[in-house]
Protein backbone atom coordinates (compact mmCIF):
# COMPACT_ATOMS: atom_id res chain seq x y z
CA UNK A 1 0.00 0.00 0.00
CA UNK A 2 2.81 2.41 0.91
CA UNK A 3 4.44 1.79 -2.50
CA UNK A 4 1.24 2.67 -4.35
CA UNK A 5 0.82 5.94 -2.44
CA UNK A 6 4.43 6.87 -3.20
CA UNK A 7 3.94 6.02 -6.87
CA UNK A 8 0.78 8.15 -7.03
CA UNK A 9 2.59 11.09 -5.44
CA UNK A 10 5.49 10.79 -7.90
CA UNK A 11 3.16 10.60 -10.90
CA UNK A 12 1.18 13.60 -9.65
CA UNK A 13 4.33 15.66 -9.12
CA UNK A 14 5.56 14.70 -12.57
CA UNK A 15 2.29 15.72 -14.20
CA UNK A 16 2.20 19.03 -12.33
CA UNK A 17 5.76 19.77 -13.35
CA UNK A 18 4.99 19.02 -16.98
CA UNK A 19 1.85 21.15 -16.91
CA UNK A 20 3.65 24.05 -15.25
CA UNK A 21 6.49 23.95 -17.78
CA UNK A 22 4.07 23.91 -20.71
CA UNK A 23 1.97 26.75 -19.32
CA UNK A 24 5.06 28.93 -18.73
CA UNK A 25 6.14 28.36 -22.34
CA UNK A 26 2.65 29.11 -23.63
CA UNK A 27 2.47 32.27 -21.50
CA UNK A 28 5.69 33.63 -22.94
CA UNK A 29 4.43 32.94 -26.45
CA UNK A 30 0.97 34.42 -25.86
CA UNK A 31 1.06 37.72 -23.96
CA UNK A 32 -2.73 38.15 -24.16
CA UNK A 33 -3.34 34.79 -22.49
CA UNK A 34 -0.79 35.66 -19.81
CA UNK A 35 -2.43 38.99 -19.03
CA UNK A 36 -5.94 37.48 -19.15
CA UNK A 37 -4.93 34.79 -16.64
CA UNK A 38 -3.44 37.40 -14.30
CA UNK A 39 -6.54 39.56 -14.52
CA UNK A 40 -8.75 36.56 -13.79
CA UNK A 41 -6.65 35.74 -10.73
CA UNK A 42 -6.84 39.29 -9.40
CA UNK A 43 -10.57 39.49 -10.13
CA UNK A 44 -11.07 36.26 -8.22
CA UNK A 45 -9.25 37.73 -5.21
CA UNK A 46 -11.47 40.82 -5.46
CA UNK A 47 -14.57 38.61 -5.49
CA UNK A 48 -13.40 36.98 -2.23
CA UNK A 49 -12.66 40.40 -0.74
CA UNK A 50 -16.23 41.51 -1.50
CA UNK A 51 -17.50 38.70 0.74
CA UNK A 52 -15.42 40.09 3.60
CA UNK A 53 -16.55 43.66 2.89
CA UNK A 54 -20.19 42.52 2.98
CA UNK A 55 -19.58 41.02 6.41
CA UNK A 56 -17.87 44.16 7.72
CA UNK A 57 -20.72 46.30 6.36
CA UNK A 58 -23.26 44.09 8.14
CA UNK A 59 -24.76 42.74 4.92
CA UNK A 60 -23.70 39.20 5.79
CA UNK A 61 -23.24 37.65 9.22
CA UNK A 62 -21.79 34.29 8.19
CA UNK A 63 -18.23 34.01 9.47
CA UNK A 64 -17.90 30.65 7.71
CA UNK A 65 -18.27 32.49 4.39
CA UNK A 66 -15.62 34.98 5.51
CA UNK A 67 -13.26 32.14 6.43
CA UNK A 68 -13.87 30.46 3.06
CA UNK A 69 -13.18 33.74 1.24
CA UNK A 70 -10.03 34.36 3.30
CA UNK A 71 -8.81 30.84 2.55
CA UNK A 72 -9.48 31.49 -1.14
CA UNK A 73 -7.41 34.69 -1.00
CA UNK A 74 -4.61 32.79 0.73
CA UNK A 75 -4.53 30.06 -1.91
CA UNK A 76 -4.61 32.59 -4.72
CA UNK A 77 -1.89 34.71 -3.10
CA UNK A 78 0.36 31.65 -3.23
CA UNK A 79 -0.17 31.45 -6.99
CA UNK A 80 0.56 35.12 -7.75
CA UNK A 81 4.29 34.63 -8.41
CA UNK A 82 3.55 31.81 -10.86
CA UNK A 83 1.08 34.04 -12.70
CA UNK A 84 3.88 36.54 -13.24
CA UNK A 85 6.68 34.14 -14.25
CA UNK A 86 6.41 35.18 -17.90
CA UNK A 87 7.88 38.66 -18.24
CA UNK A 88 4.98 40.42 -19.90
CA UNK A 89 4.65 43.99 -18.68
CA UNK A 90 3.55 47.47 -19.71
CA UNK A 91 6.85 48.03 -21.54
CA UNK A 92 6.98 44.87 -23.68
CA UNK A 93 3.44 43.55 -24.07
CA UNK A 94 3.17 44.27 -27.78
CA UNK A 95 -0.05 46.25 -27.42
CA UNK A 96 -1.67 43.97 -24.86
CA UNK A 97 -3.12 46.14 -22.09
CA UNK A 98 -1.39 45.39 -18.80
CA UNK A 99 -0.43 47.40 -15.76
CA UNK A 100 2.26 44.99 -14.62
CA UNK A 101 5.34 47.14 -14.02
CA UNK A 102 8.76 45.99 -15.27
CA UNK A 103 9.93 46.41 -11.66
CA UNK A 104 8.27 43.04 -10.86
CA UNK A 105 11.06 41.14 -12.61
CA UNK A 106 13.95 43.38 -11.54
CA UNK A 107 12.78 43.13 -7.91
CA UNK A 108 11.43 39.58 -8.03
CA UNK A 109 12.22 38.74 -4.40
CA UNK A 110 10.34 41.83 -3.18
CA UNK A 111 7.41 40.98 -5.45
CA UNK A 112 7.32 37.40 -4.18
CA UNK A 113 7.47 38.69 -0.59
CA UNK A 114 4.52 40.97 -1.31
CA UNK A 115 2.49 37.92 -2.39
CA UNK A 116 3.64 36.09 0.76
CA UNK A 117 2.49 39.06 2.85
CA UNK A 118 -0.96 38.81 1.28
CA UNK A 119 -1.06 35.11 2.08
CA UNK A 120 -0.05 35.74 5.68
CA UNK A 121 -2.61 38.51 6.18
CA UNK A 122 -5.40 36.44 4.62
CA UNK A 123 -4.46 33.51 6.89
CA UNK A 124 -4.81 35.88 9.86
CA UNK A 125 -8.19 37.00 8.54
CA UNK A 126 -9.29 33.38 8.23
CA UNK A 127 -8.31 32.59 11.82
CA UNK A 128 -10.36 35.54 13.04
CA UNK A 129 -13.34 34.38 11.00
CA UNK A 130 -13.09 30.80 12.26
CA UNK A 131 -13.04 32.18 15.82
CA UNK A 132 -16.01 34.44 15.05
CA UNK A 133 -13.97 37.38 16.35
CA UNK A 134 -15.23 40.65 14.84
CA UNK A 135 -12.13 42.65 15.85
CA UNK A 136 -9.79 40.01 14.40
CA UNK A 137 -11.79 39.92 11.16
CA UNK A 138 -11.64 43.68 10.87
CA UNK A 139 -7.90 43.76 11.66
CA UNK A 140 -7.28 40.90 9.22
CA UNK A 141 -9.18 42.69 6.49
CA UNK A 142 -7.17 45.86 7.08
CA UNK A 143 -3.96 43.80 6.82
CA UNK A 144 -5.16 42.28 3.53
CA UNK A 145 -5.99 45.75 2.19
CA UNK A 146 -2.56 47.00 3.24
CA UNK A 147 -0.87 44.04 1.52
CA UNK A 148 -2.79 44.61 -1.71
CA UNK A 149 -2.15 48.35 -1.67
CA UNK A 150 1.57 48.01 -0.99
CA UNK A 151 2.04 45.59 -3.87
CA UNK A 152 -0.04 47.63 -6.31
CA UNK A 153 1.74 50.85 -5.33
CA UNK A 154 5.15 49.36 -6.05
CA UNK A 155 4.51 46.90 -8.87
CA UNK A 156 1.52 48.22 -10.78
CA UNK A 157 2.08 50.71 -13.59
CA UNK A 158 -0.02 53.86 -13.64
CA UNK A 159 -3.04 54.00 -15.90
CA UNK A 160 -2.11 55.32 -19.34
Amino acid sequence: MRFYKSAIVLVTVGLLTACTSDSAKTSAENPQATVDARKALMQSILTDLKVVVAYIQGKNDDTALVAKAANGISAKASSIPDAFRAEVHAGNSGGVKTRAAPLIWSQWNDFSQAAANLKQSSDTLSKGAVAGDWKAIEAGFEAVEKSCGACHKQFRAKKP
